[in-house]
């Protein structure tokens, strides 16, 4: 496994990695006070059993967010206004929840993430593709970027400015990077290629780098 860093405008990320995932809380999330940045949330378990975790630094002592009865909790995302988003598993139903409330259920759905202006998306998986969507408070959501037919856009993750989303498709029957300008719409640009599979996107600080995921096999 490598760890690459690639600028963000040079030619260029598919599936995530499930079993943990570590997000800064900057305020509130569910019954838990927080101060700004200084608490992690994480999903924490095995293969048949996920919780919603939060953990002070300074104790290092987890206590649990969210355990759903029978259910999987996993993909924790915290929005700038301290808002918690996740994913439970039931069986055959997949429930995108924020703050507890189920926002949508029973297609697949994945990989929640926050715009820096608060909106939630996440990827939705149909029956002819899987793709990523914007959803409001009610539940309703938006189309933001196409898997195309038979084809797939997750890891959804927004630039420090919100004004691009980079993703992992596999367009060219490969996993690798994307980045579409929310602006402009349409069909990302690829950022990495070849035959080596390229996932887990995330952004530097300042917008100007995406780090990712390289390697041949899957870690998890």
């Amino acid at each position: 496994m490598k760890i690459s860093l690639l600028h963000s405008w040079l030619p260029k990320l598919l599936m995530p990695v499930f079993f943990l995932l570590a997000v800064v809380l900057p305020a509130q999330a569910g019954e838990v006070n927080l101060e700004p940045g200084s608490y992690v949330v994480f999903a924490a378990g095995d293969r048949a059993k996920r919780n919603i975790m939060v953990v002070d630094p300074a104790e290092g002592r987890p206590k649990v967010l969210a355990d759903s009865p029978g259910a999987m909790d996993t993909q924790p995302a915290v929005g700038p206004d301290g808002r918690l988003a996740w994913i439970r598993q039931n069986g055959q139903d997949w429930d995108l929840i924020e703050d507890g409330r189920v926002l949508a259920t029973g297609a697949m759905h994945l990989s929640p993430a926050y715009r820096p202006d608060g909106t939630l998306v996440a990827t939705v998986s149909g029956n002819v593709d899987t793709s990523i969507y914007a959803f409001d408070s009610t539940g309703r959501k938006k189309l933001i970027v196409s898997g195309g037919e038979g084809g797939l856009a997750v890891s959804p993750v927004f630039s420090p400015d919100g004004n691009r989303l980079a993703y992992v498709s596999n367009q060219s029957d490969v996993a690798q990077i994307y980045v579409v300008d929310l602006a402009r719409g349409g069909r990302g640009r690829a950022l990495t290629s070849g035959q080596t599979r390229n996932t887990d996107p995330n952004w530097s600080p300042k917008g100007d780098f995406i780090v990712f995921v390289s390697a041949e096999k899957d870690i998890c």
